[in-house]
């Protein structure tokens, strides 16, 4: 909580004992808003859905490679023809296989970005957006998400420039690994809107004297996770849906 990302992610307040488990205090981020819309954006591009995966979890998975009837069934649900011949004789894949086919069918590997989910203010949830991948599905969805309110995306966009530019001034950013963390968009009828950067669960510190650009193309081994990238399309976006 010491570096400018303070700024940008839940405040945290310690650790707390309940029923013999340890718990982390954080604000709650909807606690201010008035029947709050909220929108989980999956930054970076290196995370598969909730399958997100360091380095060393590929590594393993391709060393031990196990077939999963539970991840050939997802597969099927979104594209019945994308499994090969010998997949589907066997009706399972591999872990390393599914992550590399599910980062194909979404804007993570376009744009290093990809809406999670939506929730409404009067209580209607969307998850499906699997496929939205192009440049205008992610437009259409925005604009559904804000209701057309130019006012909202407007208060959205500057804070989205002003997060960058923490981000790009953040000591902990430079010299950690961000896998599978989202910004948390959250506005209300009232037009009071936020964004924050949460989920950092599997944020990893790089080993020493190591950085990362966040830009650059991951390859096996860079460790880089593309977050600045999709931040840089996110407010590309947003700006030419403003104009």
């Amino acid at each position: 909580m010491k570096d400018p990302l303070a700024s940008c992610a839940p405040t945290f307040h310690g650790v707390t004992e309940r029923d013999g488990e340890s718990y982390i205090q954080l604000d709650d981020l909807l606690n201010n808003f008035d029947e709050p819309c909220v929108m989980d954006c999956k930054m970076g591009v290196r995370w598969v859905s909730v399958l997100t995966y360091l380095e060393e979890e590929l590594a393993k998975a391709r060393g031990k490679p196990k077939l999963r009837k539970d991840m050939y069934k997802k597969m099927i649900e979104v594209d019945p023809h994308a499994p090969t011949e010998e997949e589907s004789a066997q009706q399972g894949v591999t872990k390393p296989r599914y992550m590399q086919w599910r980062e194909t069918i979404s804007s993570t590997s376009t744009l290093g970005f990809r809406i999670e989910g939506i929730k409404k203010g009067d209580g209607t949830c969307s998850t499906n957006f699997k496929t939205t991948k192009t440049r205008d599905q992610v437009h259409k969805a925005f604009l559904g998400f804000i209701d057309g309110n130019m006012m909202i995306l407007k208060k959205y966009l500057m804070r989205l420039q002003e997060i960058r530019a923490v981000v790009e001034s953040s000591e902990f950013f430079r010299h950690h690994e961000v896998i599978g963390s989202s910004l948390l968009f959250v506005h209300d009828k009232k037009g009071k809107c936020n964004i924050w950067l949460i989920d950092f669960g599997k944020t990893t510190p790089l080993p020493e004297g190591q950085t990362l650009n966040h830009r650059i193309p991951w390859q096996e081994g860079n460790r880089e996770d593309g977050y600045l990238y999709g931040f840089d399309n996110l407010i590309e976006i947003l700006s030419s849906i403003a104009s």
